[in-house]
C-alpha cells in the first residue's frame, strides 16, 4: 500500500517541532526516524493513523523491523543495526509522541541489547604495536602512523572519538610528556574542566612518528591546527577538490579505524580481534588526571 502524502507530511512536520531547541544531530537522528516510520508504515494494511503509529504496540514493532536493516533507504543489504542506532530509534520515538501530544510509548517490551565488550589493555596495546609495525613495511604509510598514534592515546587517556578529532597540536607537551585534553562526555552540561595525562613511551614513539608526515600533510594547509589531519585529499559537497591535511572530523575518524582493523584483523594470528569501534578500546578505568610535571625535572 502507498503511504498517504497526509501522513508523511504529518511525519516531517512532526519531525521538524520536534527538532525545535534541539541540536542539528538530534534534528538529522528524527528526520531519519521519520523516514523510516514512513516506509514501515506504508507496509501496513490498513494503513496507520499517526496516532497508531507512535502507540506502543505498532512503536515496538517499528523497533524490531528497523532493528534488523530492513527499513533503510540507500543501501540493498539489510545488515542489523548497532545498538547505538536502536536507542537512537526509541529516543525518537519519544520525543515524536511528546511533539504530537500523545502518551509516550512503552518500549520496556524489547529486550536490553547485549553489552559490548571492551578490548582487554594488552590487546589494545597489541594493536598499536602492530598498526606501528605496518607502518615500517616498506615505507611510512601516513594511514597506519595516524591510527598507531589513535590507539595508543586511547589506550593512555580513555579518550572518546570527539575528543580526539578536537586535540590541537598546542595540548601535547612532548618535553613534559604530556596530553592536555577536555573530556566531552555524553550529555555534560555545560565545559568540562581540562585534564592532564602522562603519555607512555609507546604513545611517545607514536607521536614523534606522526609528526614529520603531519607536517608534510598540512603543507597546503599550513594554518591546520589539528594533530589529527586528513590523509586523502577528497571533495565538498559541490566537487570541489580538497587537499589532504584538513582537520579530522570524528565520523572520518570512525571510519578510518573500521578500515584500518580491517585490514589488521585479516592479518592477525591473535585470538582477540581489534574492535572495529573506537569506543571499546578505552580502557574500563580511564587514568586519573595528573598535574604535569616540573619540566626542570626532566632537563
Amino acid at each position: 500500500m502507498n503511504l498517504s502524502d497526509d501522513l508523511e507530511e504529518q511525519l516531517r512536520a512532526l519531525a521538524r517541532g520536534a527538532a525545535e531547541g534541539r541540536s542539528t544531530a538530534r534534528a538529522r537522528q528524527l528526520a531519519w526516524v521519520a523516514g523510516e516510520l514512513s516506509r514501515f508504515a506504508a507496509e501496513r494494511d490498513p494503513l496507520p493513523s499517526l496516532s497508531e503509529l507512535l502507540s506502543t504496540d505498532l512503536a515496538v514493532r517499528y523497533l524490531q523491523l528497523a532493528g534488523t536493516g530492513a527499513l533503510r533507504a540507500r543501501s540493498a543489504a539489510s545488515a542489523p543495526s548497532t545498538p547505538a542506532s536502536n536507542r537512537v530509534r526509541a529516543v525518537c520515538l519519544t520525543l515524536l509522541a511528546r511533539s504530537a501530544g500523545l502518551a509516550e510509548p512503552s518500549l520496556d517490551r524489547l529486550p536490553a541489547p547485549a553489552l559490548s565488550v571492551r578490548a582487554s589493555a594488552a590487546s589494545a596495546r597489541q594493536a598499536g604495536a602492530e598498526l606501528a609495525s605496518e607502518a615500517r613495511r616498506g615505507r611510512p604509510l601516513p594511514t597506519w602512523v595516524r591510527h598507531a598514534l589513535v590507539v595508543e592515546l586511547i589506550a593512555d587517556t580513555g579518550m572518546r572519538v570527539g575528543e580526539l578529532a578536537a586535540l590541537q597540536l598546542s595540548d601535547m607537551d612532548l618535553a613534559a610528556r604530556t596530553l592536555t585534553y577536555v573530556p566531552r562526555p555524553p550529555a555534560a552540561q555545560g565545559k568540562q574542566p581540562a585534564r592532564t595525562v602522562m603519555l607512555s613511551p609507546a604513545t611517545l614513539r607514536a607521536v614523534r612518528a606522526w609528526l614529520p608526515e603531519r607536517e608534510r600533510l598540512t603543507a597546503l594547509t599550513p594554518r591546520t591546527s589539528t594533530l589529527l589531519v586528513s590523509v586523502h585529499g577528497n571533495h565538498d559537497g559541490d566537487g570541489a577538490r580538497r587537499p589532504p591535511g584538513l582537520p579530522l572530523q570524528p565520523r572520518g575518524l570512525a571510519r578510518a579505524h573500521r578500515r584500518a582493523v580491517a585490514t589488521l584483523n585479516a592479518r592477525r594470528t591473535a585470538a582477540e580481534l581489534v574492535p572495529n569501534t573506537l569506543g571499546l578500546l578505552r580502557p574500563a578505568d580511564p587514568p586519573a588526571p595528573q598535574d604535569a610535571p616540573d619540566r626542570s625535572s626532566l632537563i
